[in-house]
């Protein structure tokens, strides 16, 4: 019988991203994606327009470096998460919801009605999150995702599209 394993929840702050969080940021995204962003796209994305992206840090390691983010688009009445994403050593420990929780409290002070953002059909464990947080599904974006370089002939995934309403 294999001895079961808990992860304590992570403490963690949430902040705004700073300039010099970028290698970090892109280091993550490399290791979450196949198809990443580097730090010449990250800081290209973190200066579009409507565009704000948050940290988590964690207490008692001198709080500095990021161990996850979200970066999200608002526009009028709306908002879009562009990408999220967690360091691997630090998964399934909560920094995800902290980061949705804070995105959220964020876009519901700026009177933003409703927030969208698109998952893997398959990727089970962040579909459990955004159900738990209240997101539905509204579509299907068939063969949206490319299959890894390494697994070019791999067929593309579908992601779903999912909505939270927020007001």
């Amino acid at each position: 019988m294999r001895p079961l394993s808990f992860r304590r929840k992570l403490a963690v702050h949430v902040s705004r991203v700073e300039r010099d969080d970028v290698p970090t940021l892109a280091q993550i995204h490399a290791d979450a994606f196949p198809h990443a962003w580097d730090e010449d796209a990250m800081t290209s994305l973190l200066n579009g327009n409507g565009v704000a992206a948050l940290a988590a840090r964690p207490h008692g390691d001198g709080g500095r470096a990021p161990v996850g983010f979200v970066v999200y688009r608002s526009v009028s009445e709306e908002a879009e998460i562009l990408t999220i994403a967690t360091a691997a050593g630090r998964r399934r420990r909560g920094v995800g919801r902290a980061l949705m929780e804070h995105c959220i409290r964020a876009l519901q002070a700026d009177r933003v009605e409703r927030l969208i953002l698109e998952v893997g059909a398959t990727n089970h464990k962040a579909l459990d999150l955004y159900r738990s947080l209240g997101f539905k599904p509204i579509s299907r974006r068939r063969g949206y995702y490319r299959p890894p370089v390494q697994d070019a002939a791999a067929h593309r995934h579908d992601a779903l599209v999912l909505q939270l309403d927020l007001d």
